[in-house]
């Protein structure tokens, strides 16, 4: 039986977080509070039933299971964005 797909959002919150290493950059960057942001990573490493960052005092790694995931949910969202691109191009 396949998985569900996670919340688009929560995958938003990863590609960003994995992309950055840090939850701050990431929040900025898609306009959500750091707690925000927080919680749609826990929900997220809930629903897959693993941890995606080690937290130290100021910093952020990715663990294994993370580094197996981001490229491809970083292609998906590449992929998402050159098709909106096209749609723009295709308008003009």
């Amino acid at each position: 039986m396949r998985r569900p797909l996670p919340p688009l959002n929560a995958l938003k919150a990863f590609e960003a977080t994995a992309r950055h290493l840090s939850f701050s950059r990431a929040a900025e960057e898609l306009h959500v509070t750091p707690a925000a942001l927080s919680h749609q990573i826990r929900g997220l490493e809930d629903l897959l039933a693993l941890k995606l960052f080690h937290r130290k005092a100021r910093s952020i790694e990715l663990t294994s299971a993370a580094r197996l995931m981001y490229p491809g949910v970083r292609t998906a969202f590449e992929s998402l964005r050159a098709a909106v691109e096209q749609l723009d191009r295709a308008r003009e």
